[in-house]
């Protein structure tokens, strides 16, 4: 397919073979071409046919042929030959024309184009690499290795990294309840499953007893007793005393059934 500026002359060439074995160049022919501009009707081209040699044809298509920006198709026949057809493209640019494409809004430097571009005070800081990219790590041709107020800094000074100290603590306080089990608060309805030593599921109608240490200490007896559920699930409330510390570790046994046990990290 070639590109044709449109309203131009323009010759194109094309091959014409014999319709005995489709192969064989056709010779001596006498070529009528007919083109469709844009989907349009086939009609006669206005430019001349002539031979060139070897089975190769030519039609100098006149601007009346490329008037139409779009499709150009072609259907060329003659007796004893196997018709040819293919199609081009009426384009609105010169692809001949090296330096502006025969666009009348792009002169050769461009400058049309230049006279309204602009960038901001700051533009010459950037630094682009090899590809052509904006290097988001440099900033005036050094690594950016700081941040100033959310924001890279424009004029590449130095800031400080370390960030200040947080004072106000309001609104950050946890309290029982909270995602966190507080240090020294009282903790109820934590929840667990027993399940049976023998086939190990989920076991009801158990006597639980419960079992806490503080931070590695020795095991003691809690201050509540375990409450059944539903489906193997139990409940236990524990004391403020007995998450005094930051690792809580629990243990629950019962007969016919495996030990439960559990840490809990609470939050000071």
């Amino acid at each position: 397919m070639a590109l044709i500026p449109k309203q131009s002359s323009y010759v194109r060439t094309f091959l014409m073979v014999m319709n005995s074995d489709h192969l064989t160049a056709a010779t001596g022919a006498t070529v009528t071409v007919l083109i469709a501009k844009t989907g349009g009707t086939f009609a006669s081209a206005g430019g001349t046919v002539a031979e060139m040699s070897s089975g190769w044809y030519k039609i100098s298509l006149n601007t009346a042929d490329t008037i139409s920006v779009g499709d150009l198709t072609y259907h060329c026949i003659a007796s004893n030959c196997d018709p040819t057809d293919f199609s081009d493209e009426v384009v609105a640019f010169d692809p001949t024309n090296s330096t502006s494409l025969g666009l009348s809004n792009l002169d050769t430097t461009i400058s049309s184009r230049l006279a309204s571009a602009s960038t901001s005070a700051n533009f010459n800081l950037l630094s682009i690499n090899s590809n052509g990219a904006v290097d988001i790590w440099k900033l005036n041709g050094s690594v950016i290795n700081n941040l100033k107020s959310g924001r890279f800094d424009v004029d590449g000074s130095a800031v400080a990294t370390t960030a200040g100290t947080v004072n106000d603590k309001t609104g950050y306080s946890l309290a029982s309840g909270q995602l966190f089990v507080k240090k020294n608060t009282q903790l109820n309805n934590l929840a667990f499953v027993m399940n049976d030593s023998t086939n190990h599921q989920p076991k009801t109608g158990l006597t639980v007893a419960p079992l806490y240490s503080i931070d590695g200490g020795a095991f003691s007896a809690t201050s509540s007793a375990v409450v059944e559920m539903t489906s193997g699930w139990y409940k236990i409330n524990l004391a403020a005393s007995e998450l005094n510390g930051t690792a809580i570790n629990l243990h629950f046994s019962a007969t016919a059934a495996d030990d439960r046990n559990m840490t809990i990290i609470t939050q000071a």
